[in-house]
This record gives C-alpha cells, sequence and structure tokens, in this order.
C-alpha cells in the first residue's frame, strides 16, 4: 500500500496523524470484510469486529479452499503463489477433476 501524500503536509505531521490513527477508511479494492484480504489493518479490523455486536462475523469468502489459498500466498509471496495456483488448477483440469 503506497503512502501518498496528497495534501503535501511536513512528514512530523503525517508521522503524528500515523501514530494517533482512530478511524480508518478502506478505500480501494482491499476490504478487511473480504477473507483473501491482505490489507495491513485487516487483522485489527477483525479483533474491533469481535468487541461489537457482530462478533460472530465471518468474513466474505471464507472457504477451506480460499483458507489454503490465503496461506499459500502468505508464505510464497503473491507472485510466486499465483503462479503454482495457476499450475495446480491446469493439472486438475488435464486429469479431469475442474
Amino acid at each position: 500500500f503506497k503512502q501518498i501524500n496528497w495534501l503535501t503536509l511536513p512528514q512530523n505531521e503525517i508521522s503524528r496523524v500515523v501514530n494517533e490513527v482512530r478511524i480508518v477508511h478502506f478505500n480501494g479494492g482491499a476490504k478487511p470484510w473480504i477473507y483473501l484480504c491482505f490489507h495491513p489493518y485487516a487483522k485489527e479490523y477483525l479483533r474491533c469486529v469481535k468487541q461489537t455486536a457482530w462478533k460472530d462475523f465471518q468474513p466474505t469468502g471464507y472457504s477451506v479452499t480460499n483458507f489454503f489459498k490465503k496461506h499459500v500466498i502468505l508464505f510464497l509471496g503473491e507472485r510466486r503463489a499465483g503462479a503454482l495456483i495457476t499450475r495446480v488448477r491446469s493439472t486438475l483440469h488435464a486429469i479431469g477433476l475442474a
């Protein structure tokens, strides 16, 4: 996630705001309520949700397949995991299992 200073604030002011953050707006494609999200604040978001009336919330897209996919991505990195997942899909398709 890029840190863009569109407001041209001094670096010390940006550091102060980042350290005192109280609200995070999840704009863009990364949404922590989607299971395969890798946003830096996703774990914090889910920790906070557990303290609300929605404590039993399960992220959208949670499945056994996505559980393994997420952990392969975390272990190998996005590029190598993507290549591996593509090869596995091709192999499963070739032998008639997909």
